[in-house]
């Protein structure tokens, strides 16, 4: 384990200021399903029902992430899930969320059986100023030249870390640059597919994705080049 997230799971085994449990039902092998934003309120809980009819699910919501606290919302999530005694669970995270598994998978990939990323970005809540830099950064062969020293998590830099199976996912909620930062996990991930949502009744297309997935090995995934089905 990292020993910055141990160091902050130590630090009073914290006190769920920024992870809220809403739902854990059903059994068998367990999915995670995080969220932040009102917005994916209702896409979670519709996908939490849907998957729990067939194994565990456990739905997780997380108050807002910023570059000030994303260690500690970690590292909570981290802590719930010792005290839930998950040793793995296959995530589904929903936009800001997704910093915090993605940022636990970093620190320790095998708790992770599998990621599904929705509508996300590599850093949450990125200002103009950030994603100006990001723009330009794009046209530069030179890494992450213009990168701030600020404490902000910023998943890009440590893409190819991630190698277990990843499901980069776009749904209609989506803005202009989270759909230009799927573009970005499609080219950075090792081990990821992507694909965009149908606009009717995406809930359910999203269950069938995620359950679908679930078929790709954990172990030595093999990356579709064509970004399709898996």
């Amino acid at each position: 384990m990292n020993g910055y997230l141990k160091f902050y799971i130590l630090q009073g085994m914290l006190s769920d200021r920024y992870i809220s449990e809403i739902k854990d039902a059903g059994k068998g092998r367990a999915f995670v399903i995080v969220y932040e934003s009102e917005i994916y309120k209702r896409m979670a809980e519709l996908l939490s029902e849907e998957i729990s009819a067939s194994t565990r699910c456990l739905l997780l919501r997380s108050s807002e992430i910023t570059d000030f606290n994303w260690r500690e919302a970690s590292a909570e999530l981290q802590n719930f899930l010792l005290q839930k005694s998950l040793r793995q669970a296959s995530f589904v995270a929903f936009a800001a969320a997704s910093s915090l598994v993605m940022h636990m998978a970093l620190c320790d990939l095998k708790q992770v059986r599998s990621l599904t990323l929705i509508d996300a970005c590599t850093r949450p809540h990125p200002t103009l100023a950030q994603r100006f830099i990001d723009r330009v950064e794009s046209f530069l062969p030179l890494g992450l030249p213009l990168r701030s020293k600020d404490k902000g998590f910023d998943a890009k830099a440590f893409l190819q870390r991630l190698r277990c199976p990843i499901l980069v996912l776009v749904s209609s909620n989506a803005g202009l640059y989270a759909r230009s930062q799927a573009e970005i996990f499609k080219k950075g991930l090792p081990t990821a597919w992507s694909l965009e949502l149908g606009s009717a009744n995406q809930s359910q297309e999203l269950k069938e994705l995620i359950l679908d997935f679930q078929k790709v090995p954990a172990k030595c995934p093999q990356k579709n080049a064509n970004g399709g089905n898996f």
